[in-house]
């Protein structure tokens, strides 16, 4: 427990916890693999500031790579005004994909990583079979408004259009189009190119 709570002090977690209740409960149901991730971490503070709270997260700890994984997520410095999404990276199911390196890298290029993080953790997405070229169209798209980044994350995790044989089509229109024929995910009437990719 001492060394648990050094690693606590180290990298300035004291203020994850409520009280001491808090942290004992935590440090309670950690096992040993858990324990032995925590310990071994050696990152310096600096490089992992704004997302140090991730470094205990227990979906996080369980992985066998998790030093790995935290090294690939020191490298997403664009967060921005949403930080507090990043907790979308511990989801279990994005902790377990083949495309989580990959993905972290893609993301870790983008303008800022909001948009990303809001389907990153997603099974629709990360199952989907576009999941690549979506996420490659959201990072390295041209008009960079957020009514278009929201469209085409929006587009990109909708199970609807998935399945249909327009998807491919529908991204690359939502993303060569001009923003005027978008609309921003809480405008109604529901009219833009967007909405229309996503109504069955």
């Amino acid at each position: 427990l001492k060394q648990i709570i050094e690693q606590i002090r180290k990298y300035e977690l004291i203020e994850s916890f409520s009280d001491i209740e808090g942290f004992k409960k935590w440090a309670s149901k950690l096992d040993k693999v858990q324990i032995k991730n925590f310990l071994s971490l050696d990152i310096d503070i600096e490089e992992i500031r704004e997302l140090r709270h991730l470094l205990i997260d227990e979906d996080l700890l369980r992985c066998i790579d998790y030093k790995y994984k935290v090294n690939a997520i020191s490298k997403l410095k664009n967060g921005e005004g949403c930080w507090d999404l990043f907790e979308a990276i511990c989801t279990p199911i994005f902790l377990k994909s083949k495309n989580f390196y990959k993905d972290i890298e893609m993301l870790s290029k983008a303008q800022t990583a909001r948009y990303g993080l809001w389907i990153i953790g997603l099974g629709s997405f990360i199952n989907s079979p576009y999941h690549d070229e979506d996420l490659k169209l959201l990072v390295e798209t041209l008009d960079p408004s957020e009514v278009v980044l929201e469209a085409i994350a929006t587009v990109a995790a909708n199970i609807d259009s998935i399945r249909s044989p327009y998807h491919q089509a529908d991204m690359k229109l939502i993303t060569t189009a001009s923003s005027d024929c978008l609309q921003s995910n809480c405008s109604y009437p529901e009219e833009g190119l967007n909405n229309l990719a996503i109504n069955k």
